[in-house]
């Protein structure tokens, strides 16, 4: 018997959203990682960025585009690590 016939609808539509969220989660950790590239090469350096003083407190020793780095970089990682976790997903559908 053929076992692709005997698939469940609904396994193959956890199948199909794991895989957008794969892609999402790859494209937004690419895009965050470029952002934080951009702002290493100065590119942001002569854009009007105004950092909170809530924030600005918990790193005085950063400029705004560091922080702007290191913000894009956490937010790279995280998608990284949400996309650890629909791999492994997938891997057990």
């Amino acid at each position: 018997m053929n076992s692709s016939a005997t698939i469940d609808p609904g396994l193959r539509l956890g199948k199909i959203v794991v895989k957008l969220a794969e892609v999402l989660f790859a494209g937004f950790a690419f895009l965050f990682f470029f952002f934080a590239y951009l702002s290493t090469t100065g590119f942001f350096r002569e854009w009007n960025i105004r950092i909170e003083p809530e924030i600005s407190d918990l790193l005085p020793v950063l400029s705004p585009d560091q922080i702007l780095t290191v913000f894009c970089v956490i937010a790279g990682v995280k998608f990284l690590i949400f996309l650890g976790i629909m791999v492994l997903i997938d891997r057990d559908l």
